[in-house]
């Protein structure tokens, strides 16, 4: 999945993404709740930003993998993702 995030005129977009980092790691501890070990990992596989070294970035992407429980659909996964982006979106005040 593609996360996207944009510049708000206040903060560089490259600063929020220690947020959207933490509810990946938020909803990985949820996948593997009551488990001896993690099975199912959000994994960030690339993160871009900017278009040259020297200008601010508009807008930040992390291409991200999430590993979840066979009882699970991809589309309730995909929910759970979203879910937890617009969580904590909303309790971040960018």
């Amino acid at each position: 999945m593609l996360i996207s995030v944009f510049n708000n005129q206040r903060d560089p977009p490259i600063d929020r993404i220690p947020v959207v980092l933490e509810a990946l790691r938020a909803l990985s501890a949820d996948l593997n709740r009551g488990l001896d070990a993690p099975r199912y990992h959000v994994n960030v596989g690339q993160l871009r930003a900017g278009d040259w070294p020297s200008t601010v970035p508009g807008e930040a992407e992390l291409r991200v993998r999430v590993g979840f429980p066979t009882e699970i659909t991809p589309a309730a996964a995909q929910e759970r993702l979203r879910a937890a982006l617009v969580d904590a979106a909303e309790a971040d005040p960018w």
